[in-house]
């Protein structure tokens, strides 16, 4: 398996897809996301903006990919950099594989080049995922936020 950083919009595409079936499965697990999102050049938009971390996974074709920015420098408001997981999908298939350990490993290392050791990842992760959740709190991460919705 070898992960790609994205630099093209070729590889944005690819991530593009990735993307409408990471929205079509929250779906299924929040009523508020609507399933059939057609998702367009929201990665190539991305790329332009400094501090981004686009990436897929192949194992001879892609097969999970990883999406994450900078929303807060440290010093505006927070004592580190803030960053915020945006997506993270793994085909079904490749899923327990370490697929997403080797994504979030590599947001991670991102984040050290960048960053040294003065920045967090938040990570939204919708209650009714309790693999995903599960997945995060193996890899060390803590709830620290609840959001209420009516």
């Amino acid at each position: 398996m070898e992960i790609i950083r994205v630099k093209n919009d070729s590889d944005c595409q690819i991530c593009d897809e990735f993307l409408e079936k990471l929205i079509k499965f929250e779906a299924g697990c929040d009523s508020l996301i609507l399933e059939n999102v057609k998702v367009k050049d929201i990665h190539k938009n991305s790329l332009k903006h400094d501090n981004v971390y686009i990436a897929y996974v192949t194992d001879k074709s892609p097969i999970g990919y990883i999406f994450a920015y900078l929303k807060n420098p440290k010093g505006k408001i927070n004592s580190k950099n803030v960053i915020v997981l945006e997506a993270l999908f793994v085909e079904e298939h490749y899923r327990r594989k370490g697929v997403g350990k080797m994504l979030m490993k590599s947001l991670e290392n991102w984040a050290k080049e960048c960053f040294e050791k003065d920045f967090v990842v938040e990570i939204t992760s919708i209650n009714k995922n309790e693999n995903a959740f599960g997945f995060y709190k193996h890899l060390g991460y803590n709830e620290v936020k609840t959001i209420l919705r009516k």
